[in-house]
């Protein structure tokens, strides 16, 4: 068996946290995890093969990651926001802290008696503020800018100041515009006259800047279709806009459902996109994980 870097040498894979590149040839090594969202690219292609117009951060909008010996299930998702727009990146967090709290009030329960076993669902979304700059890593802020951490009213860090992540990406993006400017985008994509928030291409988030445009409710609403829902009846995901922020188990089991975790999800209220699954601890792994149920933690 040979290594990598004796075949290729050293330096010429670069590593995007979803998958890695080849920089000789261009294409990726695996396929794309979001491959039937774009089912006019190659799933091995990079930036659409379109390197000077597009950059590529880490190739997903969201990730469902599962610790088998910690028994957590965690989502994870960042969204970007304008360098400079405070309004944006505050009502991102406004409405990623929503979703936060539903830490622990879910899990993901296997068995019964004796032989249960739960798995704890987390949801970790983070608000990153772009900056002008030199590139560095989705992970790492600019050495130019400001790396100050952001936490919410827990104290949990939920985001930086400013990071050097590329505009043009297939990320998470959140955007709060004049509300001509809104009208003008819902129009041009055919959405309801009677949208207070638009979610395009699974996530980009557009919102007026208005007092209900910009709310908790409705930007995580419309955070809530870049996880992977449709509209859900008397929930925070309700089609006209409501006070509730109620978020049920079979939302929860839609949006894990979404990369594989269970074949025992509710498909209706789910838009039906691949996510991607990075599972550790896997020698921990129950037989079968995939007949899970979400039920509420009575505890919390």
């Amino acid at each position: 068996m040979e290594r990598d870097d004796e075949i290729k040498g050293g330096g010429n894979s670069y590593d995007f946290g979803a998958r890695m590149l080849d920089a000789r040839l261009g294409r990726w090594l695996s396929i794309d995890a979001l491959a039937s969202k774009y089912p006019g690219n190659s799933p091995y292609q990079y930036v659409a093969s379109s390197p000077i117009m597009n950059k590529e951060v880490d190739g997903n909008d969201y990730i469902v990651s599962v610790d088998h010996k910690a028994k957590t299930i965690t989502i994870k998702a960042v969204y970007y926001t304008e360098a400079g727009d405070e309004k944006s990146y505050h009502t991102a967090l406004k409405g990623t802290e929503l979703w936060n709290k539903q830490s622990g009030k879910f899990n993901y329960i296997l068995g019964k008696g004796k032989n249960k076993v739960k798995y704890e669902i987390i949801f970790d979304i983070k608000v990153l503020e772009l900056t002008e700059g030199e590139k560095l890593s989705s992970k790492t802020a600019n050495k130019a800018g400001d790396p100050t951490p952001v936490f919410d009213e827990s104290g949990k860090q939920i985001g930086t100041k400013y990071n050097t992540i590329p505009k043009d990406t297939e990320a998470n993006t959140l955007e709060v515009m004049s509300v001509p400017e809104f009208m003008k985008e819902r129009n041009s994509r055919d959405a309801s006259v009677h949208a207070t928030g638009l979610t395009a291409d699974g996530n980009k988030i557009f919102l007026p800047d208005n007092k209900l445009g910009t709310s908790a409710l409705v930007t995580a609403h419309e955070i809530g279709h870049s996880l992977g829902l449709e509209h859900w009846a008397g929930t925070l995901m309700n089609t006209t806009v409501s006070d509730s922020k109620k978020i049920t188990g079979a939302m929860e089991k839609a949006i894990v459902g979404n990369s594989g975790v269970t074949n025992n999800y509710i498909k209706d209220g789910a838009i039906p996109v691949k996510r991607e699954l990075v599972e550790t601890n896997k020698e921990d792994k129950p037989k079968d994980f995939d007949s899970g149920k979400v039920k509420r933690n009575k505890q919390k």
